[in-house]
């Protein structure tokens, strides 16, 4: 069984980060701040998936994220799509997974675990880098 219970949470931090660019120095422009409170990350291996999440829906000293612990077949190869929601709000939660794919350029999903092999990530953003 492998956890990667911590891979969540570190996604879901560096996700929340807010990005700004400058066209020059009278006009700056901001982009909208997205607002991740869970990662949803879905494990497929030969048409079976399972999915796993980290919420942090009233966000920093609130109450602690829920982030389930992750526990996969050892010695099967899982592909992994990740999604972005922001269920700060109950009755609206809003899909932001393709805003951040749109703002590829922009964001960084890690995946890191020392119980198993480096993953291959096969997403890039406009310049070829690894999203």
């Amino acid at each position: 069984m492998t956890n990667l219970k911590y891979l969540i949470f570190t996604g879901l931090i560096l996700l929340s980060a807010m990005f700004s660019a400058c066209d020059d120095d009278d006009n700056l422009q901001l982009n909208e701040e997205e607002l991740i409170t869970t990662v949803r990350l879905t494990f497929s291996e030969n048409g079976n998936s399972t999915t796993f999440f980290a919420r942090d829906t009233d966000g920093d000293g609130g109450n602690p994220p829920l982030i389930d612990t992750i526990r996969l077949t050892s010695g099967l190869n899982y592909s992994m799509q990740i999604e972005f929601l922001d269920e700060s709000n109950s009755n609206d939660i809003k899909d932001i997974t393709s805003e951040v794919r749109e703002e590829s350029n922009d964001h960084l999903v890690c995946l890191t675990s020392n119980l198993i092999d480096q993953p291959t990530i096969t997403d890039t953003d406009d310049n070829g880098m690894p999203l």
